[in-house]
């Protein structure tokens, strides 16, 4: 996380070295950004850099955070219907904005792109933890929907919970992403409805049909 001496700078040149370190790892990738990038593109000296981090790794934790925050404030509408819809409907919900979120913001969009594409164990932690705040925000949903009828009581919320989170996140990196290799798809308003209506689809009924579940 950056220094105090970071966040003591006037708005206007920590806007400029945030956007200049998401411009570094949106071209070069995670591990191929660089201080050298980043100094350049933010206009600042090298040493200055060291003054407000540590090192990349560093910068990366804080261009996660302020990426998951904006993700946040994109889609806290969606996010105060929690509890108040029934699970199926609040995880469309949420989707569906969070897709709209990568489809209007270009740069974290292809930011996005590098981060759930990266190998660098510290942004697998970050990714990881990301994940375990889903299960944690989802299971307490599917209890509540459990009780109401909505969700056969069977169903283990914490298993469901991260079947959730997992096939949105490797639906999304593979389909519109592109991150796992082949033809990266555009992040069409088409694509964002075609990838939920498919996986709330499946959410909602499953995938046997009364033949098949014989």
């Amino acid at each position: 996380m950056p220094t105090q001496r970071f966040c003591n700078l006037p708005e206007e040149k920590r806007t400029r070295i945030t956007e200049a370190a998401i411009g570094e790892f949106s071209d070069k990738g995670i591990d191929g950004a660089d201080v050298a990038g980043v100094v350049r593109r933010a206009g600042i000296p090298r040493g200055s850099f060291y003054q407000y981090f540590e090192g990349m790794d560093d910068l990366l934790g804080y261009v996660f955070d302020q990426l998951t925050r904006a993700k946040l404030r994109f889609v806290a509408p969606a996010l105060e219907q929690a509890g108040k819809i029934p699970f199926v409907d609040y995880v469309e919900l949420t989707w569906r904005a969070s897709l709209r979120f990568a489809e209007s913001n270009p740069k974290l969009y292809t930011l996005g792109r590098q981060i759930y594409s990266s190998t660098n164990p510290v942004v697998v932690r970050f990714v990881n933890a990301a994940k375990r705040m889903g299960v944690e925000h989802y299971a307490p949903l599917i209890d509540q929907d459990k009780a109401k009828g909505l969700v056969r009581g069977s169903i283990d919320s914490y298993v469901l919970a991260a079947f959730v989170m997992t096939i949105f996140t490797e639906a999304v990196g593979t389909m519109l992403l592109g991150y796992r290799g082949g033809d990266e798809a555009a992040a069409t308003e088409a694509s964002i409805s075609r990838i939920c209506s498919t996986l709330v689809s499946v959410l909602r009924h499953g995938i046997q049909t009364k033949e098949g579940a014989r």
